[in-house]
């Protein structure tokens, strides 16, 4: 509010006249104006569904193409909090494509079960999708090292399975955090929770919600987000 009545105070000493009622001082996505209604979401979210829609329903395409859904995608992450959870199947698919046919997006390729559920995901829910401006400071910290955690004053630990010590040390870390998120569920629901964490690869898996440079990091990072979602931990 303090940019508009800087803006309207700079215009009235210029001598204009900022018509009250003519005037829409409170930002919107939705004006009435001459009998119609201009909604940016509303026009954005059918974009989207139209051509996730013609791609899903498709079955030759080029990867061009498949670049052009991602890139409308990606623009709409600002206000689709979940959106970046369902794209990188995608993302992975096109780049394999790509590499497989020297860099020619004219080149047709195929998308899998996976690729095509992430299309399902954008029809179906961006019009009920929304994001916050801002989650305000964090309520807690949760620490983490190896397959320990601490929640001040808690702490707990143990040793990974003879499976689990054979996986990555960044797909561990990953781990690590989603056990700490369970163990401590009663105390985090509904929380803002700050996580900490030794490895950079967690640290951006997590901020990024996800990867598309390793399936099984990313097919974990989107478990844990999904999984904080349902218990409203952001």
């Amino acid at each position: 509010m303090a940019n508009i009545i800087a803006t309207i105070q700079m215009f009235t000493s210029l001598g204009f006249i900022i018509h009250p009622t003519k005037s829409v001082l409170i930002p919107t996505q939705k004006l009435f104006f001459g009998g119609f209604v201009l909604d940016s979401v509303l026009e954005k979210s059918r974009k989207v569904i139209s051509v996730c829609s013609d791609l899903y329903h498709s079955k030759c395409f080029t990867t061009r193409a498949v670049s052009r859904v991602i890139g409308s995608i990606i623009s709409n992450f600002p206000w689709v909090m979940d959106g970046p959870l369902y794209f990188r199947q995608l993302k992975r698919e096109k780049t394999l494509a790509l590499k497989c046919h020297q860099s020619n997006f004219d080149s047709t390729m195929s998308l899998s079960v996976e690729s095509r559920a992430e299309l399902k995901w954008w029809i179906d829910s961006i019009e009920s999708s929304y994001n916050g401006v801002h989650h305000g400071q964090p309520e807690l910290t949760l620490n983490t090292k190896g397959p320990g955690c601490f929640l001040d004053p808690v702490s707990t630990g143990g040793l990974w399975t003879a499976m689990e010590a054979d996986r990555h040390i960044n797909y561990l870390e990953l781990l690590a955090i989603f056990l700490a998120l369970e163990v401590f569920v009663k105390k985090i629901t509904g929380k803002h929770v700050k996580v900490l964490t030794d490895n950079c690869t967690a640290m951006v898996d997590i901020n990024h919600m996800g990867t598309s440079s390793c399936p099984n990091e990313n097919a974990l990072a989107k478990e844990i987000w999904s999984w904080c979602s349902s218990h409203n931990i952001c």
